[in-house]
């Protein structure tokens, strides 16, 4: 082989490794974005049962204090 091919195909397989890599990181990044989304959508539950039970504890507290 001449140096000038196995200069090429130590280029191609660099270039097939970078392909590789660059979809496995795509990859991730649609995982984590999958991920985020369902993180979102919990968060958003919780800041509502939250905001709910602060309202309860505010009738609960005035309730209370109207009684004393």
């Amino acid at each position: 082989m001449e140096p000038t091919d196995l200069t090429a195909t130590i280029l191609k397989e660099i270039r097939e490794e970078i392909r590789g890599t660059n979809s496995r990181i795509e990859k991730m990044n649609t995982d984590m974005s999958v991920r985020f989304t369902e993180m979102n959508v919990r968060f958003e539950v919780l800041e509502t049962t939250l905001k709910e039970l602060a309202e309860q504890m505010v009738m609960l507290a005035r309730g209370v204090k109207s009684a004393a």
